[in-house]
């Protein structure tokens, strides 16, 4: 039973006395619950706080929340953070209750290209770091999308974009491969036909450096213009390989010049 406070006033001198009798109700305090869906986050992503047991909730710290009243919200901390939620009945009686957020960083990946530059027709390598499982797309002209290690083979420059995932969290790269068309290779002989003894210049054009093949009676086997000096009668075949500047951007391109000897 509760307690019933009675108050006692006599005078000073006669023994006289009076009573009176004070009461007051006591309300309960509301059950108030803060819980998180999830409870651990990766950076970047929210959490629901939702609050249970009162009437009207407000909730702090604030900077990081969607609202700060309500009894759901939404956190989305940068660090692992401690949100305290006060709860109010109906009688304006009030409770607090604590939910915590764990952050956790996003792994952070990187890309290597072994060749950022490539001809056409040409491959390049693209290596992931810093997760445990890859997604890669586009998947044109990947020999595969899972793993860590893909070769790339496109067509047109393309750029792919690589997400790397540790556990639940996850963060994306992207690397772009340049895809440059050959060179357009012409070559001619100064002279369809020269007598045994004589020269022959042999011009290339389209390139930017250039390689002649086979060597025999050539003066050089480089350059945009070579010398043929054969020794025999015969006809002479040559191959000229054009290359563009960008070592790794080359693509062979090979034109034959008959040479008829008399």
């Amino acid at each position: 039973a509760l307690p019933i406070y009675t108050v006692t006033g006599s005078t000073t001198g006669n023994g006289c006395s009076s009573t009176c009798i004070v009461t007051f109700q006591v309300d309960s305090l509301p059950t108030v619950i803060a819980t998180a869906n999830p409870y651990q986050i990766c950076l970047g992503d929210s959490a629901k706080l939702i609050a249970t047991g009162a009437l009207n909730y407000s909730w702090t710290p604030a900077a990081t929340l969607s609202a700060s009243t309500g009894d759901s919200v939404y956190a989305r901390p940068t660090v692992t953070t401690t949100y305290t939620v006060t709860g109010v009945n109906a009688n304006g009686c009030s409770r607090t209750d604590t939910v915590k957020v764990t952050v956790i960083s996003n792994p952070t990946i990187t890309v290597s290209n072994s060749s950022p530059t490539i001809c056409t027709g040409g491959c390049t390598t693209l290596i992931a770091t810093g997760g445990n499982t890859y997604v890669w797309s586009p998947s044109t002209g990947l020999n595969n999308t899972l793993d860590d290690t893909v070769i790339a083979c496109p067509t047109t420059t393309t750029t792919y974009t690589v997400i790397g995932t540790v556990g639940s969290c996850s963060s994306t790269r992207t690397v772009t491969v340049t895809v440059n068309p050959p060179p357009t290779v012409t070559c001619s002989a100064s002279a369809p036909r020269i007598c045994l003894g004589s020269r022959d210049t042999l011009r290339a054009t389209g390139a930017a450096t250039y390689t002649w093949s086979p060597a025999t009676g050539l003066s050089s086997t480089t350059g945009a213009q070579v010398i043929s000096t054969p020794t025999a009668p015969g006809t002479y075949s040559y191959t000229v390989t054009g290359s563009t500047t960008d070592r790794k951007s080359t693509r062979l391109n090979s034109s034959h010049i008959p040479l008829s000897r008399m």
